[in-house]
């Protein structure tokens, strides 16, 4: 007869498993996300992946379980082993979703790949689409609006033109569907006016992320499918942008989010992200740091700022249960010419950062003493952070808009990115002769579509962009090859992004990213913390081929705005001279 083990039993979301001390021990190590209760049980959240890993436990030993209970569990294993050859048939070609007698056809046909991706959503309910900038994806959130019982659909965009965008490749592709732009924040007033005869009368509804919260209890049950562009957005769950994008999810039949850059920053945002889209399937926050990252803690997380283990590993997790598709163009068979990056040394105005001397020296001791409250910390954090960027900026902004002229003497146009007023006021000033046109955060919806046609059709042979500004703006790879980044920013993800706008289909020239840095102020230290945030993001967005790099891997360390007050005292000659590793 065999020993019995132990007990496995379900309370509620959870999985409850009581064994002897000896099995206990193997068991965590063989579920690694298991979590300890005060009961010195341990539970496991109760997601079809978990079903499979239970129900290896018990061929393995024998437990004491409910008849309701192991046939549950079975439903759950049999889920999860039949959405992953689901999920491998419709990769390799094998399998596909059958379509409805009453669905709708694309006036221009969808590319295998693209409908590969379309399944792969239907079929899981629920995947998150990280193909390489440029592939099309916004056609495979449209398409699934071709089958009526998806239908009305919502759009969530980043702000500025893409709402415009998303009814431009509506009428485009599904011409006979009706699509509207959400423009206000009074839900309550606007809404009654979306209905038709006592029917909702849009089939595709599209609103940005920060009118989202204004939104969440009209839309939620409304739409049955959401579509979450660039949905690295979704990276802060303590956003009520997060809060409401999870509750219309929630509540919809197909979710999807599509973006080529999904962790901006670090490996741990990927849990928000993916919860958001489908709330559980990572099991709950703190499973999926015991898992994944190693801590025994939630306090460990940080807010998700936590590095991934093995991204290799979660990256296979994920794509085997059909909720995470990558390909790169050279996948798809789409080539495209080359895109070369280029570190561009530009002098700095010394004047401007020996400014910062005083304050900044304040703020960088603050930060550093031990005596220092942490609310002190967080604001000297915050101040220095912002005066070291923009000082940066300021003093070198002269000489980039020089580069930028040299460059004018043999390229036709220009993108150039930067983040502050102050170094896009000397900007427009210094390069006023060839027309500059503006797309920040400081203009209107229609005033960044004028900069649009501006740059593309226009005279103006230069489009200043803010940094974080026009994700997901498909054209301007027509005007222009070459791009400048006059100023720098914490996370490679924006690099990657702003990259992408001239590194796309339609595309016929090699790609020139110029990168001006200067050797004083905050640029030495963020090209530093740049590389190692860079490498965790590579590996789990794709582990065989590392992205864009720019940057010396020496000299790295964790705390950004730590090493920034570093650099200033150091420079005060109040702090010796840093060590490179």
């Amino acid at each position: 007869m065999r020993r019995i083990a132990g007990t496995i039993a379900r309370h509620g979301q959870w999985w409850q498993i009581t064994a002897d001390p000896d099995i206990m021990i193997r068991v965590k190590r063989a579920i690694p996300g298991v979590k300890t209760s005060r009961a010195a049980a341990l539970l496991v959240s109760d997601t079809e992946a978990n079903g499979t890993e239970l129900e290896w436990l018990l061929d393995r030993w024998t437990f004491d379980i409910t008849p309701s209970d192991r046939a549950y569990l079975g439903q759950r294993a049999d889920a999860d082993r039949a959405r992953e050859v689901l999920v491998q048939g419709i990769i390799t070609g094998t399998d596909t979703v059958t379509r409805g007698s009453q669905w709708l056809t694309s006036k221009l046909p969808l590319r295998d790949y693209q409908q590969v991706a379309v399944d792969m959503i239907r079929a899981t309910g629920s995947t998150l689409i990280v193909d390489e900038l440029g592939l099309g994806k916004t056609l495979v959130g449209l398409a699934l609006l071709e089958d009526p019982d998806a239908r009305p659909g919502l759009a969530v965009t980043l702000t500025g033109w893409l709402g415009q965008q998303w009814l431009q490749e509506l009428r485009k592709f599904y011409p006979e569907l009706r699509g509207v732009e959400i423009k206000t924040t009074k839900a309550e007033e606007e809404f009654p006016r979306l209905w038709k005869d006592e029917k909702f009368g849009y089939d595709l509804v599209v609103i940005n992320y920060a009118k989202l919260a204004s939104w969440r209890h009209h839309l939620a049950g409304t739409v049955r499918t959401v579509i979450f562009d660039e949905a690295q957005e979704l990276r802060r769950p303590e956003s009520l942008k997060y809060e409401a994008a999870a509750h219309i999810a929630s509540r919809s039949r197909v979710v999807t989010g599509l973006t080529a850059t999904p962790i901006f920053n670090y490996g741990g945002e990927m849990y928000s992200l993916m919860d958001g889209i489908r709330q559980g399937c990572l099991g709950d926050r703190e499973e999926f740091m015991r898992e994944w990252a190693g801590f025994g803690s939630l306090s460990a997380d940080n807010n998700g700022k936590v590095r991934i283990e093995n991204p290799e590993a979660l990256r296979t997790h994920l794509a085997a249960r059909g909720l995470f598709l990558r390909r790169t163009r050279e996948d798809v068979g789409i080539s495209l010419p080359a895109i070369e990056t280029v570190e561009q040394y530009v002098p700095s105005d010394p004047d401007t950062l020996n400014k910062l001397s005083g304050d900044a020296i304040e703020m960088a001791r603050l930060l550093l003493s031990q005596d220092s409250t942490n609310t002190q910390k967080w604001q000297s954090a915050r101040e220095l952070d912002w005066r070291m960027r923009h000082d940066t900026g300021v003093a070198k902004a002269p000489f980039v808009a020089d580069f930028v002229k040299l460059l004018l003497s043999s390229e036709e146009k220009i993108v150039l990115f930067g983040w502050h007023r102050a170094v896009y006021d000397i900007w427009m000033e210094r390069l006023a002769e060839f027309n500059p046109a503006m797309y920040t955060g400081s203009e209107s919806s229609a005033a960044k579509a004028l900069s649009i046609k501006r740059f593309l059709h226009g005279d103006a042979r230069i489009l200043i962009m803010s940094l974080r500004s026009g994700a997901g703006i498909d054209g301007l790879q027509n005007a222009a090859s070459t791009l400048v980044f006059g100023e720098l920013d914490w996370s490679p993800g924006v690099h990657r992004q702003a990259i992408g706008r001239l590194g796309r289909p339609g595309q016929t020239r090699p790609v020139l990213a110029y990168f001006c840095t200067t050797d004083d102020g905050a640029d030495p230290v963020m090209l530093d913390t740049l590389n190692i945030k860079s490498m965790e993001a590579d590996r789990l967005i794709e582990p065989e081929q590392p992205k864009l790099q720019v940057v010396s891997e020496e000299g790295v360390r964790p705390d950004r705005i730590k090493l920034l007050a570093e650099s200033v005292l150091e420079r005060a000659g109040s702090l010796p001279q840093r060590r490179t590793a």
